[in-house]
């Protein structure tokens, strides 16, 4: 409260982990913290920017991150850095800072200072379709595929997909 009422454009968040085991809450959540800024600051358009929660070794992690996204869906002046691909998976405070802050720096620049030819967004799934013994996926924000792997020829590195039995 001590800097309510100013006059703010907007705010970056990135979320620790002490939500572990809310995800059924968490969208929620956030809504409410958005509202509330929103209403201190007296600006119903408040831009929010904010980075997915860092991929490590908690089942908790994906529900959360599920959350992250649906709440980004839902309010229209929110989005969500995607760092999956720049996490540590044996440590949930991942040394790499400078892609999320990059990733932050695109997204404002793109919605919120009209620099509409910086690309902003991670690719998003469409739709998915079995075509008989293929499994197509369709992308949003995806002009070609390239998965990044260190170890050339290794297979083991790349994408993955499980049903809800993780299958």
């Amino acid at each position: 409260d001590a800097f309510a009422p100013m006059a703010m454009k907007g705010f970056i968040w990135y979320q620790g982990c002490h939500n572990s085991g809310e995800s059924q809450l968490y969208c929620a959540k956030m809504h409410a913290l958005y509202n509330g800024w929103a209403k201190a600051f007296g600006n119903p358009e408040l831009s929010f920017r904010f980075v997915q929660l860092a991929p490590w070794g908690s089942a908790d992690i994906a529900g959360i991150q599920e959350a992250q996204a649906v709440f980004a869906a839902e309010e229209p002046h929110a989005s969500m850095v995607v760092i999956n691909d720049a996490g540590n998976l044996t440590d949930i405070h991942p040394n790499d800072k400078r892609t999320p802050a990059k990733r932050l720096v695109a997204q404002a620049l793109r919605r919120d200072y009209g620099r509409d030819w910086i690309r902003d967004a991670s690719p998003t799934l469409k739709r998915w379709t079995v075509e008989g013994d293929r499994f197509v996926l369709s992308f949003v924000g995806a002009e070609g595929w390239y998965v990044y792997n260190p170890k050339k020829g290794d297979a083991s590195v790349g994408f993955e997909i499980a049903g809800a039995d993780g299958v």
